[in-house]
């Protein structure tokens, strides 16, 4: 039989633990995933053509989540790439950083204010750029960790570079002091930097960073760009070596179409639907100023 004493000793200790645990359901920054059926938007010239997957373009859809993050990870290395090649011209080198700032467990919950994470990551960028020499840098929002996807877990990623002529090794130890001052917390940080040359890794960080969350889609937002980053150059028309047409958009099929196609007509030896004209869903061409006139 439990004495009454070891009962209480055994309740206080299950309130002591409930109540320290900040991340309750209600509290928890997810919002409503969706998914959606998307279209086959088909581009080609006259000798070919490709099917290319376009859904509703919702960051919280679990459907769209993967070009999405794809999208946005080529859309990042190619502005680090436009730069890459103003260093070639300058004949300097080109190192990318990756800085991790994860907040302490006791502060996660005033994470869960917009405006309280923006100023965080506002004044993380104040200092890599006063006091470790950052040109411009790009932050992308991670609510959870690789290691714990069940347990709200933010942390700042700033892929950056630094003004020329200054060294990547930063004294992880003072950048830390100072996140601790920026955090008004003064007990350990987790701080993780690192910094590399390579092609290779870079596209991986980008890639890595950028990652869309579908159900914290709201919470994160959308990229952030600070400092003096180059500007992407308009895409120019590509033109085939074949056939010497233009790459253009034809229109588009339903997501049926193609999937039954895979299941069913790839095996079969079928043509692919878009290559058939009178299955694909045609664009309306717009009319030029000169056919309106």
């Amino acid at each position: 039989m439990i004495s009454k004493k070891r009962l209480h000793s055994e309740d206080t200790s299950l309130c002591s633990v409930s109540t320290a645990n900040p991340f309750k359901k209600s509290l928890y920054p997810t919002n409503i995933t969706i998914t959606c059926f998307p279209k086959y938007i088909i581009k080609g010239c006259s000798c070919s053509k490709q099917i290319f997957p376009s859904g509703c373009q919702k960051k919280n859809c679990l459907t769209c989540q993967p070009y999405l993050s794809k999208r946005r990870g080529l859309h990042a290395y190619n502005r680090f790439d436009k730069y890459r090649d103003e260093c070639k011209k300058a004949r300097i080198p080109f190192v990318m950083l990756y800085t991790d700032f994860t907040i302490p467990m006791q502060l996660r919950s005033n994470c869960m204010d917009p405006k309280y994470w923006q100023d965080i990551r506002k004044k993380v960028w104040n200092l890599l750029k006063t006091k470790y020499h950052a040109l411009f840098a790009l932050e992308a929002t991670h609510p959870i960790s690789e290691k714990h996807p069940n347990v709200f877990h933010p942390h700042l990623n700033f892929l950056w570079v630094q003004k020329p002529g200054y060294k990547p090794f930063l004294d992880v130890k003072k950048l830390e002091a100072e996140y601790r001052e920026i955090l008004g917390f003064y007990r350990k940080v987790d701080l993780k930097h690192r910094y590399s040359d390579i092609i290779a890794k870079q596209m991986h960080w980008c890639n890595y960073v950028t990652r869309i969350f579908p159900a914290f889609a709201d919470w994160t937002g959308a990229l952030r760009w600070y400092g003096t980053y180059p500007a992407l150059d308009k895409k120019e028309k590509f033109i085939c070596p074949l056939c010497g047409c233009a790459l253009g958009v034809f229109g588009w099929l339903d997501h049926y179409t193609v999937e039954e196609y895979y299941e069913h007509g790839l095996r079969s030896g079928r043509s692919p639907p878009w290559e058939d004209i009178t299955k694909i869903n045609l664009f309306k061409r717009k009319k030029s100023k000169e056919e309106v006139a």
